[in-house]
């Protein structure tokens, strides 16, 4: 196994890689020296840097999936990896149990909303028109 390698950055894949062996990889798909979360980067996903970027980790993937598939040891291994670095550890959910109907939770406008309201009847849209 490759050792780990602190690199920044953020996912919203932390509740599942507390749950089940989960994989990241990085892959160029920008050029050195432009900051993340700027037009140049995106401008990039348009251009033959972000499609050969996406055929590049598509790539990866299947090819992960292939081996995890038919790999027995490898699925053994990542297992055995996944439950040494959790060594023992509690996974904690950071959402607390709340009663969305509570009218504490209202007054804090947690209150989950279905997008009723935000619909517009097709008669409005014609008349807006």
């Amino acid at each position: 196994m490759i050792p780990d390698r602190a690199v920044g950055g953020s996912t919203d894949v932390g509740d599942v890689s507390w749950n089940a062996p989960t994989v990241a990889f990085l892959y160029p798909s920008f050029p050195l020296g432009i900051g993340l979360h700027t037009w140049p980067v995106t401008a990039c996903g348009g251009m033959s840097i972000g499609t050969k970027a996406a055929i590049g980790a598509a790539t990866i993937l299947t090819r992960l999936a292939q081996d995890l598939m038919t790999d027995e040891e490898l699925r053994t291994a990542a297992r055995a990896d996944f439950d040494a670095r959790r060594a023992g550890r509690a996974y904690v959910s950071p959402l607390v149990n709340v009663d969305p109907t509570s009218d504490s939770t209202r007054a804090a406008a947690h209150q989950p909303r279905d997008g009723a309201d935000e619909m517009v009847e097709p008669e409005a849209q014609e008349t807006a028109v």
